[in-house]
């Protein structure tokens, strides 16, 4: 009897050691994740180079906040080599998270964070930090990151553990759905939507919320619409009966479209590039425009195709047709070499154009030198 009492007081004890290590370990990974948290509230609301909410972090700072637990917080972690002055898509993008970090910034006051054992209690109401970090900072981190390419961004998830993230293996141990594509957009709006939709939280918003007209304005309109189109209905029917309503229109929407002006709406890209005091209309890349790109090429291809028209009209001012026109007859007095002109203008600077965007296509001349 007493040699079972032995064991059961024993085995007792370690269940209550264990117990008692647990409940210390638990405070302790606690206490760290607060101490991280609260430094990383403190350098977020500082900001960095007057942008508040974006967070510069070079040295060790990067084991400590990211591969190392415990995280009570999301970390978007945007791996940049803006510093090095050739990384065109460092400097597109870096507006984009400077405004995306102020706006997290702005909206952090939704969350609570005056109970520390709160901490992981509520996932949709979790932290999220912007962290910029610059290969120039960062060299060694880039280098065992194994990193070759930049602008890369990533979503780093909570974590409760205290397990360190091996830099060599980072990439492999984030989960694709944290990794965030350039070609889903480059807007603040786009990169924040994918936080909030990624991380599942409900306090991070962006863009404008659609709210309805109030009811009376809604019956007001419906019932005026009627109205407005009986009485205006004969001015209706001499727009639809013109062509040069559907000529105008037709050729805006081509020059809008063949400029890539979808490219930019979807993408949703900056108008231009500044850098310091220069700034710049045409991107250097291939495959990607500023959005005054599609009203510089679409321009190029309205003077050229209208002059195309105006030059083909003006040969055929002779014939009886165009002779008896109130307008056509007026192609007669324009002279050949000034609608041929407008041509081969429009025609040099698309070609310029696309030359300056791909180096190697030397003007048609693709394997010719000298």
């Amino acid at each position: 009897m007493a040699c079972q009492f032995r064991i059961l007081s024993t085995a007792l004890c370690a269940v209550l050691f264990l117990t008692y290590q647990c409940i210390s370990v638990s405070e302790e990974i606690t206490l760290q994740a607060q101490e991280k948290l609260e430094e990383l509230l403190t350098k977020s609301a500082a900001g960095s180079n007057g942008h508040p909410g974006l967070i510069e972090i070079a040295g060790s700072d990067f084991e400590k906040f990211i591969t190392r637990g415990p995280r009570p917080y999301y970390l978007l972690v945007v791996l940049t080599a803006i510093s090095s002055g050739n990384c065109q898509p460092c400097e597109q993008i870096n507006p984009a998270i400077q405004a995306l970090a102020k706006t997290v910034e702005e909206q952090r006051s939704k969350i609570d964070h005056s109970d520390a054992s709160e901490l992981w209690a509520n996932p949709e109401q979790t932290d999220v930090f912007i962290i910029n970090a610059d290969f120039a900072n960062n060299r060694n981190v880039f280098q065992r990151l194994g990193l070759s390419t930049a602008p890369s961004i990533v979503l780093v998830p909570p974590s409760k553990s205290r397990k360190e993230i091996p830099l060599a293996r980072f990439f492999k141990s984030i989960s694709n759905k944290f990794t965030y594509a350039l070609s889903s957009g480059r807007s603040e709006q786009d990169i924040g939507n994918w936080i909030a939709s990624t991380a599942k939280i409900n306090w991070l918003q962006f863009g404008s919320q659609m709210e309805l007209p109030k009811i009376q304005y809604i019956i007001g309109a419906i019932l005026m619409l009627p109205a407005l189109l009986y009485v205006g209905r004969k001015l209706i029917d001499r727009l639809r009966r013109s062509m040069w309503i559907y000529a105008v229109v037709c050729v805006a929407v081509y020059s809008f479209v063949i400029g890539g002006g979808m490219f930019s709406s979807i993408r949703n890209s900056p108008w231009l590039h500044k850098d310091g005091s220069k700034i710049g209309y045409i991107a250097h890349q291939s495959r990607y425009q500023f959005g005054v790109e599609t009203y510089i090429i679409g321009g190029l291809n309205f003077m050229a195709g209208v002059a195309a028209f105006v030059f083909i009209m003006s040969q055929r001012s002779d014939q009886p047709q165009i002779k008896s026109h109130k307008f056509f007859s007026l192609f007669r007095f324009i002279p050949t070499f000034l609608s041929l002109g407008g041509v081969l203008v429009g025609w040099y600077f698309i070609v310029w154009c696309y030359n300056f965007k791909n180096g190697h296509y030397n003007y048609g001349h693709v394997g010719m030198k000298g």
